[in-house]
């Protein structure tokens, strides 16, 4: 097939399925206005309008002239199918043009916060949700929200691409002092509300240390807050790390926490479920189709509750009850090689639906 992937996102969700696709020998375009995309090996039309903000047009007829080049390069291309990665307003534009069949993916904050995004996009969403091809959402919840604003139940597909359970997997040793924080150091995941808890859970456990990786904007105010609490010598930044490091992470931590304040389905829970450390959560809805109390544990955002968790899951993860059962949920329905392959079906009876046929 000819795929056009439509995308202003540069993150690895992105990165997986067009490797993905590129390995099952489809002919892969990505489309972006995100310049960063162009550092890849992967072809790539930048939709730009590289003189609109030097010329300082306004921001509504920058976003048009960008809308003509998208659409004008899917018309040239003329793709089987259109999968739109992380639905902003391009992709919306994309699927009023009709100019092929077209799959929106959703990821979490593209839908959770589209009162966000700039222009009409919350008004135009519910319109493009009723005339898009197909769509994937990556939870239960989510797909109940997307019926909600119109969306046909029956061109929904709902599940997260998911993992490698064969790399993520429980150490041989674990550290019952351990816990660990993944997600990127922005204010959507909260990660001082860790930090601030810290200190309660030091008094119940005096050899807890937190690991927190990847990298933010929050960084410097993270480490000044350590600083200020005297938590340096039970605190240590280790940036951005490659996945294998996250896996022998996970895979010795007692305790792996988030307290992001929306989410889909988060891989990193998902590879700390598989990886045997015990999940310690913030009460968001999605996250109640994979965690299943006592195997896990959420909390109200505040520092408090936050410390009560972290305390209950030490003690939780001392008794590993919770490695079987966690672990067969990921294997069970986020096994990555099985749910890319049903991804690759979805484009493909996308496309099927351009002359009345599907493939699968």
């Amino acid at each position: 097939m000819r795929i056009a992937i439509v995308t202003a996102s540069v993150g690895s969700h992105v990165r997986v399925y067009v490797e993905y696709l590129r390995r099952a020998g489809h002919d892969v375009t990505v489309l972006t206005n995100s310049p960063r995309y162009l550092d890849t090996d992967v072809r790539t039309i930048d939709v730009r309008p590289f003189w609109g903000h030097r010329f300082r047009l306004p921001l509504s007829l920058i976003a048009n002239l960008r809308r003509r080049r998208l659409l004008a390069a899917l018309t040239i291309g003329r793709y089987d199918v259109i999968n739109c990665q992380m639905v902003m307003g391009d992709a919306l534009d994309t699927v009023e043009a009709a100019i092929a069949p077209v799959v929106l993916s959703f990821h979490g904050s593209d839908l959770y916060r589209r009162a966000e995004q700039p222009g009409e996009f919350a008004r135009r969403l519910p319109e493009a949700l009723k005339k898009a091809t197909a769509i994937h959402s990556v939870s239960a919840h989510m797909t109940e929200e997307l019926v909600a604003l119109g969306a046909p139940r029956e061109h929904i597909t709902t599940f997260q691409y998911g993992i490698d359970p064969l790399l993520f997997q429980p150490g041989i040793v674990r550290d019952q002092n351990l816990i660990v924080s993944v997600r990127a150091l922005k204010p959507l995941y909260r990660v001082h509300l860790l930090i601030e808890a810290l200190p309660t859970v030091l008094a119940a456990y005096p050899q807890v240390r937190l690991e927190i990786y990847d990298e933010g904007p929050e960084l410097q105010r993270l480490q000044e807050m350590v600083k200020n609490l005297n938590l340096t010598s039970s605190v240590t930044f280790l940036g951005r790390q490659p996945l294998r490091s996250i896996a022998k992470a996970v895979g010795r931590a007692a305790v792996w926490a988030s307290m992001a304040q929306s989410d889909g389905t988060p891989l990193s829970l998902l590879e700390a479920m598989a990886a045997g450390a015990y999940p310690v959560l913030a009460d968001i809805p999605t996250l109640h189709e994979w965690v299943e109390p006592p195997m896990g544990t959420f909390v109200d955002a505040e520092p408090a509750a936050v410390a009560a968790g972290l305390i209950e899951g030490v003690r939780r993860a001392a008794t590993e009850a919770h490695l079987e059962r966690n672990r067969a949920i990921v294997e069970e329905r986020a096994n990555r090689s099985v749910n890319l392959a049903r991804f690759e079906g979805m484009l493909e009876d996308a496309a099927g639906t351009a002359s009345g046929e599907t493939n699968r």
